[in-house]
């Protein structure tokens, strides 16, 4: 009886803990129909933003798949596993490899496209790119790394390491309620290695990145659909991996996910 008025105390000052950081601008942009949420993404200000709608109980059945009593051993060099499978995509996108990019979305069962339009996937790709961390331990053929076995790890990414979820602002809520959030100070927060950074295009927070390295002033990102530098054609248009080079300013950086932190009970 007691273990269970404790959980559902914690329940409840989680809930709290996000419904105070919860900006009014997300406020206005999560209202939607029953089942499903919305969410607009966008890698650049030149470019036009993308529609999410995707079921968080969907999201939460995904975390969930793999039936087992406690958790993957915590990779302590997850940052470094992160950056080392995110540079295996860079190159691909919507026009080369639409396969690829496919098995990105659907470990949360979403398609490449809906009503003829593309699905984004910056958030999605940084988390499965994190589950394929705790994958390869066990699956060491690529052709056997399915969206299936990936997704049975994202459990312990959201355990040990940040929130996997196609939601950009999902992951800034969760980190934000486990602490593992640090606001964008360019002369105090130097981002490390293999955390993820979340930019504002104008709607709160619109787009994810993997932080590559860190030099005063830049932020070097390997980032999921996102336009490729000195792109041209349809490249210019976003959709693919690439290596970025982001200036260190606010609010175009929102901050840092710190996913190198342990876990925060």
């Amino acid at each position: 009886m007691v273990k269970a008025i404790e959980a559902r105390r914690r329940r409840v000052l989680q809930a709290l803990t996000y419904a105070m950081v919860l900006p009014i601008s997300a406020a206005a942009q999560l209202k939607q129909a029953p089942g499903s949420q919305p969410e607009w993404q966008r890698s650049d200000e030149a470019i036009d933003f993308e529609p999410l709608s995707f079921d968080p109980d969907a999201v939460q059945r995904a975390k969930q798949k793999r039936n087992r009593a406690r958790f993957e051993r915590r990779e302590k060099v997850f940052g470094a596993g992160l950056i080392e499978q995110a540079s295996t995509w860079v190159g691909k996108g919507r026009s080369n490899a639409k396969d690829e990019i496919a098995k990105l979305l659907k470990i949360f069962d979403l398609p490449f496209a809906i009503d003829g339009k593309p699905v984004p996937f910056c958030a999605a790709g940084a988390s499965y790119v994190a589950a394929q961390i705790y994958a390869r331990r066990y699956v060491k053929e690529d052709s056997k790394l399915t969206p299936e076995v990936v997704a049975e790890y994202l459990g312990d990414i959201d355990h040990h390491h940040f929130a996997p979820s196609p939601s950009v602002w999902d992951m800034y809520f969760v980190a934000r309620g486990k602490r593992r959030w640090k606001d964008a100070e360019p002369a105090k927060v130097a981002p490390k290695p293999g955390w993820l950074v979340i930019f504002d295009f104008g709607k709160g927070a619109d787009h994810v990145g993997i932080v590559e390295r860190y030099e005063p002033g830049t932020v070097h990102t390997i980032e999921f659909n996102t336009v490729p530098e000195n792109a041209v054609g349809s490249e210019a248009n976003g959709g693919m991996v690439a290596r970025r080079r982001r200036r260190y300013t606010v609010p175009m950086i929102k901050g840092f996910v710190q996913t190198d932190l342990t876990t925060r009970t």
